[in-house]
């Protein structure tokens, strides 16, 4: 069973609320420019000329993060749902929304996806599930032994002393 990636779960959702936030600006920008002779009232022609541009500038950057919010949050809650080693081989996409979200000053979004990138699955349950299959396979191997072991007795090959030795052995050695 393939674990989430709760870091990049979480840098999906900050980057879907920063693209409303830069939805927010766009909007801000596009109101500011249409509507800038009634704001103020008593600048001269060049001052709202200048206002004028840069809200335009404003609308630019925000469709332009808003198109990095997006997909930002579309890479994260994809990989979200990989096993570590999945993003390992398709670190590129992750890479640039890292990257992407620095640019577009989505910083947290872009912490906690590096967190996400860098950390590793939960080694105490990996050790579990080895040493579970480890055992497993050391029971199976134990009850062949024995087996074998009773076979060598019942056919006279060993005397009763030799085999509560030797099978006091084989249990002894697979618990190890």
């Amino acid at each position: 069973m393939e674990r989430k990636n709760y870091w990049f779960l979480v840098s999906g959702i900050l980057s879907i609320v920063s693209c409303a936030v830069y939805f927010i600006i766009i909007i801000v920008g596009i109101v500011g420019v249409s509507n800038a002779e009634n704001f103020v009232e008593g600048m001269t022609q060049q001052d709202l000329q200048a206002m004028k541009s840069g809200m335009l500038v404003l609308i630019a950057l925000g469709i332009c993060a808003l198109a990095i919010g997006i997909f930002c949050s579309v890479t994260f809650m994809r990989y979200s749902s990989y096993s570590f080693d999945k993003v390992k081989e398709r670190s590129g996409a992750i890479l640039t929304a890292i990257v992407l979200c620095f640019l577009a000053i989505n910083i947290l979004s872009a912490i906690f996806a590096l967190i996400g990138y860098c950390s590793q699955p939960n080694e105490n349950l990996s050790n579990y599930n080895r040493l579970k299959n480890e055992q497993d396979f050391s029971i199976e191997d134990m009850e062949e032994k024995l087996e074998k072991l009773n076979r060598m007795k019942e056919k006279g090959l060993i005397g009763e002393e030799e085999f509560k030795k030797i099978r006091a052995k084989i249990i002894e050695d697979s618990f190890k």
